[in-house]
């Protein structure tokens, strides 16, 4: 993946990468907590990964993103790994945040 060397497409990138993700991630984990259903979960897990596939199809449009060797198949995955890595971290911080401390 190559990245365009103009001042307003780098920007743009820049904002897609350190804005825009990491808030689809938190808006998606704070959503998949609230709901309690599994399909509204699946669906939610769906709406998110579709919604960053979008924006990576955005960015290659308007040639912000160029693929070398890569493809959105691999950003698929990437994105889906990277939901897991969040839900995750997410359960961590909850128990370690609510663990019960003992005083002996």
């Amino acid at each position: 993946m190559t990245v365009a060397e103009e001042t307003l497409n780098y920007m743009a990138f820049l904002l897609n990468r350190s804005l825009i993700i990491p808030m689809i991630l938190v808006v998606y984990v704070n959503l998949f907590h609230t709901f309690k259903s599994t399909s509204r979960r699946i669906y939610l897990t769906f709406l998110s990964l579709g919604t960053m596939l979008s924006v990576v199809g955005v960015s290659i449009f308007f040639q912000i993103l160029t693929y070398v060797n890569w493809n959105i198949g691999y950003d698929a995955i990437y994105f889906a790994l990277l939901h897991l890595i969040a839900f995750y971290t997410y359960r961590f911080l909850i128990k370690f945040a609510y663990r019960e401390v003992n005083y002996s």
